[in-house]
């Protein structure tokens, strides 16, 4: 047994003595569903009959080895500039969202112009706070500077939602989005609502390089800002930031934790299952993975 599988199973026995990972009403990071108000009241999403399965697909490393022309007529959800494949893939997903501040502004140009020139997409799914990012030490909203668009620079769209977020470790607090700093965990909850059973995690490495100094970024006050085209080694397209994109860091090991600690919670929903088809993620150590042909 490797050391980091030692640590895990030690953190999940001092889990359960401290009672996380099991579903009660009184978690502190879940708000029961059944006391729940749609959340996108005005979105009037049917799912397809008998597809109540989609795959959340993320933009890690492991995407390159991922044979995406299997989920050419699956239900799917992309993020942030993963726009820049979806002709390359053979398919446009589902849903197409984004929340991170500093990205949106600097897409905002392509977003438009994916909104007007691809009518496939269902929904294009945005924060609507526009002036907050998250504080990793306290995981609550706060104002941060250098923001300067908002969705009010979106196109008109019917299928634009945008959607207040909150702070906190709450997954589904009375029946608000909670930001997390993660949109892959946003969507989880979106999803949920949505009426999806099974939601399978494709490219979710969960493997992000914090370093700055062994990436091509720069750090610029409360973001990141990319030097170049090319030597982007946290994502499946060395092009995937190009130079000038702003983003906001990644707190991979909070936000892993994060998912671990949502991902106990949501395990005790019925009609509602996660499962990571991504071969090395992170993930793995406590979401239930399953070989897929996707990655033969």
């Amino acid at each position: 047994m490797n050391s980091r599988r030692r640590r895990q199973l030690k953190r999940n026995i001092t889990d359960k003595k401290k009672g996380i990972g099991e579903f009660s009403e009184n978690s502190p990071i879940f708000t029961p569903p059944s006391n729940l108000p749609y959340i996108i009241e005005e979105c009037e999403i049917e799912l397809p009959k008998g597809k109540d399965e989609i795959y959340l697909i993320g933009n890690g490393p492991s995407l390159r080895k991922a044979d995406m022309s299997l989920l050419k007529d699956k239900n799917t959800i992309s993020f942030n500039r993963a726009y820049i494949s979806y002709e390359e893939w053979g398919f446009d997903p589902t849903y197409y969202m984004i929340i991170d501040p500093f990205l949106f502004c600097s897409t905002l140009g392509d977003i438009n112009n994916l909104i007007k020139t691809n009518k496939k997409i269902k929904k294009f799914i945005f924060k609507k706070n526009k002036e907050v990012s998250l504080d990793p030490k306290t995981m609550q909203l706060i104002n941060r500077p250098g923001i300067d668009c908002s969705v009010d620079d979106i196109i008109e769209d019917n299928r634009v939602e945008s959607i207040d977020m909150v702070g906190g470790d709450y997954f589904l607090k009375e029946g608000k989005i909670s930001y997390f700093g993660s949109v892959g965990l946003c969507s989880l909850q979106i999803l949920y609502k949505m009426g999806y059973k099974k939601v399978y995690l494709v490219g979710c490495d969960m493997g992000y390089n914090d370093k700055i100094e062994d990436t091509k970024w720069n750090q610029k006050g409360n973001f990141l800002e990319s030097s170049s085209d090319e030597g982007d080694n946290n994502h499946y397209r060395s092009d995937y930031f190009g130079e000038g994109i702003k983003y906001g860091k990644p707190y991979n090991r909070i936000i892993l934790e994060k998912w671990e600690k949502v991902y106990h919670k949501i395990r005790g929903l019925k009609n509602f299952e996660v499962i990571s088809l991504t071969p090395n993620s992170q993930l793995n150590d406590f979401i239930n993975f399953e070989e897929s042909d996707i990655y033969k």
